[in-house]
């Protein structure tokens, strides 16, 4: 087993895309179905994310998204942070983020409830060839009273041209699982 990850990991490492390397200013828009975990409840909703390069490695991000879940309760999540990429090789970026995350709950019955407190991930941004862009990583959220959860993350993107992608991803933790898919412009190739 232990062979098995050092040579996927030496792999990974040295992929050889023509990749230039990655672009950080873009603006993303997806179609998001989750399922919480336990009785068979689930919603779904929109979203919209951006970010935009502030230096050579440093990044801001923002995202927005509402989700109409069963029963009418509805949840708003923001988030708005600043990112670093570490390029390994061109084919490769190290991606670290801190955020703020801010979430509302609202109920007919229940009423509403907000909370807001501190996001951070770590992950990885891979060309897997000249149209395919593989992420993964690991985030975790910590707001206030409602609790932390970690989450594992995982999309693939499949660059149109150099300024349109279409996304597919996924992120699981232990109360909820969300797939989402979309649609990035990279706003610096138009």
């Amino acid at each position: 087993m232990h062979r098995v990850l050092c040579a996927s990991l030496v792999a990974v490492l040295s992929l050889s895309a023509n990749a230039e390397g990655f672009d950080y200013d873009f603006i993303e828009i997806d179609y998001s179905r989750t399922e919480l975990q336990g009785p068979d409840f689930g919603g779904s909703g929109l979203g919209i994310g951006g970010s935009l390069s502030v230096a050579e490695s440093v990044f801001l991000f923002a995202a927005y998204r509402a989700t109409e879940f069963d029963f009418s309760i509805d949840r708003t999540s923001y988030g708005a942070g600043v990112g670093y990429n570490y390029t390994v090789n061109p084919s490769l970026d190290l991606v670290t983020t801190a955020s703020w995350q801010y979430a509302e709950f609202e109920s007919p019955v229940l009423g509403s409830a907000d909370d807001s407190g501190l996001g951070l991930g770590v992950g990885f941004r891979i060309a897997a060839s000249e149209q395919v862009e593989i992420n993964a990583g690991l985030d975790y959220v910590d707001v206030g009273n409602s609790g932390n959860n970690t989450s594992l993350t995982f999309r693939s993107l499949y660059n149109l041209n150099a300024a349109f992608a279409l996304g597919l991803s996924g992120s699981w933790n232990d109360d909820e699982a969300t797939y989402t898919l979309g649609v990035r412009l990279y706003f610096g190739k138009l």
